[in-house]
C-alpha cells in the first residue's frame, strides 16, 4: 500500500500591505459599480413615460442601492482599520510616509460614506416624493 501524505501547510504569506491593496481595489470596483447603478436608474426614472414606472424604478432603485451602499461602507471601514490602525502606525511603511509628506486632510471616507448615503437619499426621497405625486418627469402621463 502506498502512504499517503498530508499536503504541505504553507506559511500565510498575506501581509496588511496586500490586505490594503485588496479592500482598496475591491472597495473601488464597488463604488464604481454602485455609481453605474446610480446612474441607470436616474436614466431609467428620467426616460420612463408612465407615471407607475417613473414610481417603481425610483422605490426599486432606491431598495437595492442600501444593500449596495451598505457592503460599500463595510469594505471602507476595514481599509480604515487597515491604514489607520495599522500601516500608518508603522514607521518607514510607505503609507505612512505618502500620508506624512501629503498636504490637507484625506477624503477617502467620501466614497466608502458620504457620496454612497447621499445617493441612497436622494433616490429614498425621490421615491417618497413620486408616490405622493410631489416629484414627476416631464413625460409622465
Amino acid at each position: 500500500m502506498g502512504e499517503t501524505s498530508e499536503p504541505e501547510l504553507k506559511s500565510d504569506s498575506w501581509s496588511m500591505s496586500d490586505e490594503r491593496a485588496f479592500m482598496e481595489n475591491l472597495l473601488c470596483s464597488r463604488f464604481n459599480f454602485f455609481l453605474v447603478f446610480f446612474a441607470l436608474v436616474i436614466a431609467a426614472a428620467v426616460s420612463t413615460s408612465h407615471v407607475l414606472h417613473f414610481k417603481i424604478v425610483l422605490t426599486l432603485g432606491a431598495a437595492l442601492s442600501i444593500p449596495f451602499a451598505l457592503t460599500i461602507a463595510r469594505a471602507q471601514a476595514k481599509l480604515n482599520i487597515a491604514l489607520d490602525d495599522h500601516l500608518l502606525k508603522t514607521e518607514g511603511h510607505p503609507a505612512k510616509i505618502l500620508n506624512d509628506k501629503c498636504c490637507g486632510p484625506s477624503v477617502r471616507r467620501w466614497i466608502g460614506y458620504w457620496i454612497p448615503m447621499a445617493c441612497c437619499v436622494t433616490l429614498v426621497v425621490g421615491a417618497i416624493l413620486a408616490w405622493t405625486g410631489c416629484l414627476t418627469t416631464g413625460s409622465c402621463t
